[in-house]
């Protein structure tokens, strides 16, 4: 599916940093550091701390994942992507459910600054279920946009099978035998959604709330491992 498919299981490894507090994020990305390759900054711990959360985490040396799911109206969207892109961080996302009008807006936008900053579309969030042609649709958006890569669940893997160009395929909802009954509807383990196509696989309350968070990130990057064997 992509030209430039990584073999280091870590770089497949997203941990999404779930917290309010700084420093249990910088505590807990210590510890699974050597099974990590990129951490997530989400809404909860942007809201907490600011850009001091993305400055703090790429001091740490991994690739920073800033998820704020930008979702508004053309200008503010495309304003907020130029301050993201100055911030370093190495991934970020759009919702790609606006309307047409408000992605074909920022498409000019989008083009200056994919060189630096790979701009995700998120298709539908794994806590909800959705049917086969709008996941199409918001694919199509991504790939008509040349955005670097989508967010889909594992359910979704099979719409993005014949894509041949370098595009990442970014995962949530991410659980193992430590977590399965959550707020998350469509989900699967780490092995299942890399040998199903994942670029990159978002794991979060699986080590997060895990009583061992090293062990925790050292069996999923074990299963990515197995994974990918051929």
């Amino acid at each position: 599916m992509n030209d430039a498919l990584l073999k280091d299981p870590k770089e497949y490894i997203v941990l999404a940093l779930d917290y309010d507090n700084l420093d249990e994020a910088i505590y807990t990305s210590t510890l699974v550091g050597e099974f990590v390759g990129t951490l997530k900054v989400g809404l909860e711990l942007f809201c907490a701390c600011g850009p001091k959360a993305v400055k703090s985490v790429k001091e740490l040396g991994f690739k920073v994942f800033l998820d704020l799911k930008l979702c508004d109206i053309p200008v503010t969207v495309a304003k907020t992507l130029k301050v993201i892109s100055k911030m370093g961080v190495d991934f970020t996302t759009i919702h790609l459910q606006p309307e047409p009008a408000t992605l074909k807006f920022i498409a000019s936008d989008l083009k200056s600054l994919k060189q630096d900053l790979c701009i995700l579309g998120v298709t539908v969030l794994t806590s909800q279920n959705t049917n086969p042609e709008k996941i199409k649709e918001l694919i199509n958006w991504a790939l008509e946009l040349d955005l670097g890569g989508v967010v889909l669940s594992a359910a979704d893997l099979n719409y993005v099978k014949d894509i041949t160009k370098q595009f990442e395929i970014v995962c949530p909802g991410i659980r193992t035998e430590l977590l399965h009954s959550d707020d998350q509807v469509r989900i699967a383990s780490p092995e299942k959604a890399v040998k199903s196509g994942a670029t990159k696989i978002v794991v979060g309350r699986p080590i997060t709330k895990s009583s061992n968070p090293k062990a925790s990130a050292k069996l999923i990057y074990n299963e990515v491992k197995q994974a990918l064997k051929k």
